[in-house]
């Protein structure tokens, strides 16, 4: 499965691949393009399918991942020294941004982790 559509740049490559908690669905951000593409999991087979590739609102997106909600989404943008957050619309086939980028030096690798709070 490409993880890029027809018309995106060439030269791109994938950087990170992260599985939602729930295992239904899997991101992918691609360098060179500046996108992030989401995939359902098929269960019973394995099979991706694209739920949608978009840009990231920011320069060579080196990691990704989602929020243990599975609605949102963070890219760490190396080249442009930001974060950004995205809400997603699995039944729409988008995600949107969510607030405004944040300033984050040479960011490199993001893993989000929820708290249980007793």
């Amino acid at each position: 499965m490409p993880t890029l559509n027809d018309y995106h740049a060439k030269g791109s490559a994938a950087s990170i691949l992260r599985f939602s908690r729930d295992w239904n669905y899997v991101l992918c951000s691609n360098a060179g393009d500046n996108s992030v593409g989401i995939f359902r999991v098929d269960q019973n087979t394995g099979m991706l399918e694209k739920i949608c590739i978009l840009p990231v609102s920011g320069d060579y997106p080196k990691a990704a991942d989602f929020f243990p909600d599975n609605r949102h989404i963070m890219a760490l943008n190396h080249e442009t020294n930001t974060m950004t957050i995205f809400r997603v619309n699995y039944e729409e086939k988008y995600f949107s941004l969510w607030g405004k980028p944040l300033k984050v030096e040479t960011p490199n690798c993001v893993l989000i982790s929820e708290i249980e709070t007793t």
